[in-house]
């Protein structure tokens, strides 16, 4: 192989890890009970746009990201009670554009998931240890959420109402 040619493969291959990099942390970067509605705003200078309260999305080049917002601790919201403050992210919903990809282009492989069913030509996969759940319909991811992971549940309000007695 020429020295030509080898740097046209190289640049090829950093560019293809660098898109893959960024579809991975668009989504990935912000986790569920830490991260915050300001974090969010300052990563992608946005301050989104606000669905009904506790609710915010995001729209970005490579689709949608709709996040849940904690209404403060162990306040009732629609995504249960859980002991952190308000505006603290409870779950991410991210939603590829036109250009949808298979899971390995997000990090995701269905090995590593259980699978939960088919419907309207959708399957769903869940990983509850890891607090992700993804869609696909025809091998495409149509949607990754994510929420709080097992290690997360003592946070739950909910879960720890008889514990403290």
């Amino acid at each position: 192989m020429t020295p030509k040619r080898i740097c046209v493969v190289v640049l090829l291959l950093e560019f293809f890890l660098a898109s893959t990099a960024l579809c991975q942390t668009e989504y990935n970067e912000f986790v569920p009970l830490k991260s915050t509605l300001q974090e969010v705003q300052d990563r992608f200078e946005d301050s989104g746009e606000g669905i009904s309260p506790g609710e915010v999305l995001f729209k970005l080049s490579s689709g949608h990201l709709l996040i849940y917002l904690s209404a403060g601790r162990c306040i009732d919201s629609p995504d249960g009670r859980w002991n952190v403050e308000s505006n603290v992210i409870v779950r991410i919903v991210f939603t590829p554009g036109p250009k949808q990809k298979k899971p390995k282009h997000y990090g995701l492989d269905p090995k590593n998931f259980e699978y939960q069913g088919l419907a309207r030509g959708h399957k769903y996969f869940k990983n509850e240890e890891k607090g992700l759940f993804f869609t696909t319909r025809k091998g495409r991811v149509s949607s990754i959420e994510k929420y709080p992971s097992k290690d997360q549940q003592e946070l739950n309000c909910e879960r720890n109402i008889g514990a403290e007695n």
